[in-house]
């Protein structure tokens, strides 16, 4: 059996901090791996309101930019320095296991 997990990359504007664009790129990847095209986003900081955000993602569709494809996703949130837009593009890989790359590789 093999181990999904996927390449992301991240197109978005310099209003988010690195820990919100983490936790919107954590949100994007759950509803990926659960075949979701939609789902709501909630960051609430407890000390401050500097790292809050919530809004929304949107997409799923399989797209192609050159040699990159993958699955899309968009979002946009309410963060503390006004509205943010985010882009996703996930591509998922799986890995087998060594002795199964190993015997698909030599054994024939």
């Amino acid at each position: 059996m093999g181990q999904r997990f996927a390449i992301c990359f991240l197109g978005s504007d310099g209003r988010l901090s690195q820990e919100q664009k983490d936790y919107v790129l954590r949100r994007a990847g759950y509803l990926y791996f659960n075949g979701e095209s939609e789902g709501d986003i909630a960051l609430l900081d407890d000390g401050d309101d500097s790292n809050s955000l919530e809004g929304r993602i949107t997409g799923g569709q399989w797209v192609s930019l050159g040699v990159l494809s993958g699955v899309s996703y968009k979002a946009e949130v309410e963060t503390p320095k006004g509205k943010a837009r985010l882009s996703f593009l996930m591509r998922e890989l799986t890995l087998g296991s060594r002795s199964t790359q190993y015997e698909s590789e030599y054994t024939n």
